[in-house]
């Protein structure tokens, strides 16, 4: 079973680590770093800013890495969607886990997340297109 609300239970700091498997190359990436979903100041909804911030490294690379997103939550469930207002996803974790399916022009990210407690989450992205085919799984544990 999942959290009562999917926005309540995303909020806070979560420390993040991940594996990015490319299934062209054979070649792995690791990103590790931290999560933070904070309330939005100016919003009068529920409205929260996910900060991904941490260190990427791959076979020929390692530097800073991030993402942001604009988290909306619904009636138990929360939207996902780019800076720009752009919808990514719609989760609700409320059973304990959540698929969804985003597309971007010939790319398709298929996403399942599940809920291994009140305290972790992992990720798991399909990624295909004709420039891409890899996945990426992420374990979020929260920080306390």
């Amino acid at each position: 079973m999942g959290p009562a609300d999917s926005f309540e239970h995303l909020l806070g700091s979560w420390t993040t680590t991940r594996t990015l498997e490319d299934a062209r190359t054979g070649a792995s990436s690791h990103f590790s770093g931290t999560t933070t979903v904070s309330l939005r100041s100016d919003a009068t909804e529920r409205l929260a800013r996910l900060e991904e911030v941490g260190e990427l490294e791959t076979a020929s690379w390692r530097g800073a890495a991030r993402r942001s997103l604009d988290v909306l939550g619904g009636p138990g469930s929360v939207e996902l969607c780019f800076l720009d207002g752009r919808r990514f996803i719609e989760l609700d974790l409320r059973p304990g886990w959540a698929r969804a399916l985003h597309r971007c022009g010939e790319d398709r990210y298929e996403i399942e997340v599940a809920c291994l407690g009140d305290d972790r989450l992992e990720e798991r992205w399909v990624v295909r297109g004709p420039a891409k085919d890899y996945t990426a799984t992420t374990l979020l544990s929260r920080r306390r």
